[in-house]
């Protein structure tokens, strides 16, 4: 009986560890919009490694003092595994990434079920602003052209002086669980520069807490 227990714990243990989804590693797909002072940037770039096959990017300046200013210039970039935006002093911009979109203004559905991984995990390398994030979930009917359902969070990024990782909790938001698209909205402090590794879907505490009971009985049953 206790080997059966043992058994079962490790096993959902594994399968919460195998639930991770991968939504962008950005190692394929590359783009570069180039640097410029006014107005806005945007692409629908195929990319095998971002969930859907397509990765929307788009950036927008929203406040630069002297556009004039050679120095005070943005771009965006994918190249190497590395999502990053650069701002020049005392520029302000909203970066965008989408899945699921297309360059009609229609959605290619995901058809992805996100309630049994509702934190989203981003890998950042660096961030040297606190930055705003906000996370948009939409669904559609079947004709991929009504929005049936779209919620949004908040979120605040730290400053990191090298890498770090934040973990986003949508547990709760409307369409998790037929999200067709998904959205990332960034809009950096005056001057903030970031670049991103990595986005992942990853599982709730309680299913990863599985996995160390998993991990514990093993301990356990070798000594």
């Amino acid at each position: 009986m206790k080997n059966l227990a043992f058994l079962l714990i490790l096993g959902v243990g594994a399968s919460a560890a195998n639930a991770s989804l991968l939504i962008d590693n950005f190692k394929t797909g590359g783009y570069n919009s180039g640097y410029f002072g006014t107005g806005s940037a945007e692409a629908y770039t195929a990319a095998g490694t971002a969930i859907g096959g397509v990765r929307w990017t788009y950036l927008n300046v929203l406040q630069n003092p002297d556009a004039s200013d050679t120095r005070l210039r943005v771009s965006t970039t994918v190249a190497d595994g590395v999502y990053s935006v650069s701002a020049g002093p005392e520029v302000t911009v909203y970066a965008g990434l989408g899945y699921g979109l297309t360059s009609a203004g229609w959605v290619d559905p995901l058809n992805l079920n996100l309630a049994a991984t509702p934190i989203l995990k981003l890998d950042f390398l660096a961030n040297d602003q606190p930055l705003r994030l906000t996370v948009r979930t939409v669904s559609t009917d079947a004709s991929n052209t009504v929005v049936d359902e779209m919620d949004d969070r908040d979120f605040t990024i730290p400053a990191y002086s090298s890498i770090g990782t934040e973990y986003l909790n949508l547990a709760g938001m409307d369409g998790l669980a037929d999200c067709d698209a998904l959205r990332f909205e960034f809009l950096n402090a005056p001057a903030g520069d970031f670049s991103l590794g990595n986005i992942e879907a990853v599982p709730e505490p309680a299913s990863l807490a599985l996995i160390g009971l998993g991990l514990a009985a093993m301990a356990r049953r070798r000594r």
